[in-house]
């Protein structure tokens, strides 16, 4: 009895062992399946990153060289101060290749530096705001896309308020980094580095300072556009109460002559529709 007790028990876990891996196989395939699309996603993802970065630092080193007072190129994340030529107060002085960028992209507009964040790209404008999204300057695919100008604003920066657009990417390339601005409670950043450059391909430079910050819904008030002087008044209050930083920067409305820079980019969690809003208004006037 105990014999064929025990031939019954061995047999049985025999049975039972030869059907546990079925259950373990289910599970671990389909697992294994999204893990590894997962990975390829991510290395897709990594490598679309990591060419849009050599492209803009290729652009950067071939067609952008700040200069020194003594006439010397300098490194571009030297400061301000570092960068200004003899006789330039208002801004860096920067030689950029304004000919050979229109030769890659008939669409550039300018070229755009803020050194408190190390921001420094070439700026588009398309027929809408949707081809630059998932194209870089040179009109390759990638994630990364291009910054570029609202189509309905002017490429002199006339109009009251200017939009420029850009993702804020992972890895801190676009508009990535503007959220050090915003993470920076304290306003240490703003007080050293409170500026935003503009340089056209006319050779005018426009110099901005930032003088609020906030999230917002992408269908906010902020965006709307503004074409009368008294509008553009209530226009210039409103963004400047809405910042969560109090920069303690001069906004009063000057009729023909305050125009404001908006920077534009998400925020937060993809998908949820925020944006994180840089607003800066005209120093030289």
């Amino acid at each position: 009895m105990s014999r064929n007790y025990n031939e019954y028990e061995r047999n049985n876990r025999s049975y039972v062992a030869k059907k546990k891996p079925f259950p373990i196989l289910v599970i671990f395939i389909p697992a294994a399946a999204l893990f590894i699309t997962a990975a390829v996603l991510s290395l897709m993802t990594y490598s679309s990153y990591l060419y849009a970065d050599r492209e803009y630092n290729n652009l950067i080193s071939s067609y952008l060289h700040p200069i020194a007072s003594n006439g010397e190129p300098v490194p571009l994340t030297s400061s301000p101060d570092t960068a200004k030529p003899e006789g330039c107060s208002q801004y860096p002085e920067l030689r950029i290749d304004f000919e050979g960028l229109l030769k890659i992209n008939p669409n550039f507009v300018c070229w755009i530096y803020i050194p408190g964040c190390d921001i420094s790209y070439p700026i588009v404008k398309g027929t809408d705001n949707e081809g630059y999204l998932h194209t870089t300057f040179e009109g390759n695919n990638s994630k990364s896309g291009c910054l570029f100008m609202d189509y309905r604003d002017n490429e002199d920066f006339s109009l009251f308020n200017t939009f420029i657009y850009g993702h804020n990417m992972k890895n801190g390339s676009m508009f990535g980094k503007l959220k050090k601005y915003y993470n920076d409670k304290s306003c240490n950043l703003l007080k050293q580095q409170p500026y935003i450059y503009i340089y056209q391909k006319d050779g005018i430079v426009h110099r901005y300072q930032i003088f609020s910050l906030y999230t917002a819904d992408g269908n906010a008030s902020t965006y709307t556009i503004q074409s009368e002087d008294a509008s553009e008044e209530m226009y210039l209050k409103y963004v400047a109460d809405q910042s969560e930083i109090k920069t303690g920067v001069d906004t009063t409305y000057v009729a023909g002559s305050s125009k404001v820079i908006t920077l534009s980019t998400c925020y937060g969690q993809a998908g949820s529709g925020t944006r994180l809003l840089v607003h800066g208004i005209l120093c030289d006037k």
